[in-house]
């Protein structure tokens, strides 16, 4: 947004013997390298919020015609690892919330989320799911950020934990930017 790097992440705001509280922030850069944190955008526990209760970690952002879509994984709670989304019409005014579903089925999901473009107003997204080993990969419209397709494909690599995927669309080639046992790579 105006030049700036916009940066939605979790954190932990308050810790008791029964749960964690950690809500999702918001920090702007003018280069991408240092940060000034602009406090909280979705409080753990705000009602309106699909999920909320406990833990909140916001997992991808995407910013397309003048909508910011934020992709996070609840904790603590019933819902742990079923993905939610928030988004409204500016980075620390989102507004609206739901649970994500793929046809009827929650879309489940624990570490990294990414995206490409795959056309004018289509993305490719992809979800690590450390529980499980995998990386799924579905389809959405920013017009309907909490509607995916069904799981497109189910990508399971020897040793990665989690990844994430880019589209360089001019030499239309994809990368899997990975974190393996004891090294990261790319394939």
């Amino acid at each position: 947004s105006a030049g700036n790097v916009i940066l939605h992440y979790g954190a932990n705001s308050e810790q008791n013997a029964s749960a964690v509280h950690a809500d999702i922030r918001l920090a702007i850069s003018p280069n991408g390298l240092n940060f000034e944190d602009r406090g909280v955008v979705i409080q753990h526990d705000h009602p309106a919020v699909w999920g909320s209760r406990d833990e909140l970690f916001p997992i991808l952002t995407i910013h397309e015609k003048g909508r910011w879509i934020v992709y996070y994984l609840p904790n603590g709670i019933l819902e742990s690892g079923t993905l939610g989304v928030v988004w409204g019409e500016d980075y620390d005014q989102l507004t609206k919330s739901k649970r994500v579903a793929s046809g009827i089925a929650a879309v489940k999901g624990w570490g990294t989320g990414s995206y490409a473009r795959i056309s004018a107003d289509t993305f490719a997204l992809f979800l690590s799911n450390l529980r499980e080993g995998t990386i799924q990969a579905y389809t959405m419209s920013p017009k309907n950020p909490a509607r995916f397709s069904r799981p497109i494909q189910t990508y399971q690599f020897e040793g990665v934990h989690q990844a994430s995927i880019y589209l360089d669309h001019e030499t239309s080639t994809w990368f899997l930017f990975y974190q393996g046992d004891s090294h990261y790579g790319v394939m």
